[in-house]
């Protein structure tokens, strides 16, 4: 999942979305930081900001579990995998799989915002209420390791405010090379920008059987299902 689905339900507290995003932005920002579930669960008891983050962090990776383990997802991720295959001549490859992941999550958020003209606008707004220097700070105690890394990603993850740009097939296609480049995987070029409009097609008709586990998935809650690698 990405920032939106796994945020657009906790609009109203602003310490579990900024939770709920901590997991994909300690990937980018401080890959040191390394999310413990087990010393995660430790801070999530009371109502001071640092549990609501935690109990976020929590939500965050229950929604993994249950959303990459959902039936829709695998056989959606797989179709778009196969036309990405087709269509790049690559089907050696690790990208069209990488490739059809990534853009299965990507277009489900673009689909929830598009449900919502004011969705996106609120979700940053949110977000930069509370002052990244006290992000880093909590996010640094929870997971026992402190980071001077984190609070200028989150200003430049503010600025740069990417979820509009799954709005645009054109956009899309740069920030989807973006990540291409971070993970070393070969861009694509504007050609891929053929198979978005079906593709957005197929993601939104899929949009609540994508959501349904997660949906499903109580609050902040450390679950069975999470996987034993966590």
């Amino acid at each position: 999942m990405n920032f939106l689905a796994h945020g657009y339900r906790w609009l109203d507290r602003p310490y579990f979305l900024i939770g709920t995003a901590v997991p994909d932005w300690a990937v980018v920002a401080d890959r040191t930081l390394r999310i413990r579930p087990a010393r995660v669960g430790r801070w999530c008891m009371g109502g001071e900001p640092g549990a609501e983050l935690a109990r976020g962090i929590l939500q965050h990776l229950r929604d993994d579990a249950c959303f990459h383990s959902s039936a829709v997802f695998v056989n959606l991720s797989a179709e778009l995998t196969g036309r990405i295959g087709a269509l790049l001549q690559d089907g050696q490859s690790i990208r069209p799989a990488f490739l059809g992941h990534l853009l299965t999550e990507l277009l489900l958020d673009a689909a929830i915002a598009q449900d919502d003209a004011g969705l996106v606008s609120r979700y940053y707004r949110v977000i930069a209420s509370v002052a990244p220097e006290e992000i880093e700070a909590m996010v640094g105690a929870i997971v026992g390791r402190a980071t001077d890394r984190l609070a200028p990603f989150i200003r430049r993850f503010l600025a740069a405010q990417v979820l509009w740009d799954y709005l645009d097939d054109r956009a899309l296609v740069n920030r989807i090379n973006q990540v291409l480049r971070r993970v070393g995987l070969p861009t694509v070029s504007d050609r891929f920008g053929g198979l978005l409009p079906a593709a957005r097609k197929l993601v939104r008709r899929h949009r609540e059987g994508l959501l349904e586990s997660v949906i499903s998935a109580p609050a902040g809650v450390l679950g069975d299902e999470l996987p034993s690698y966590l």
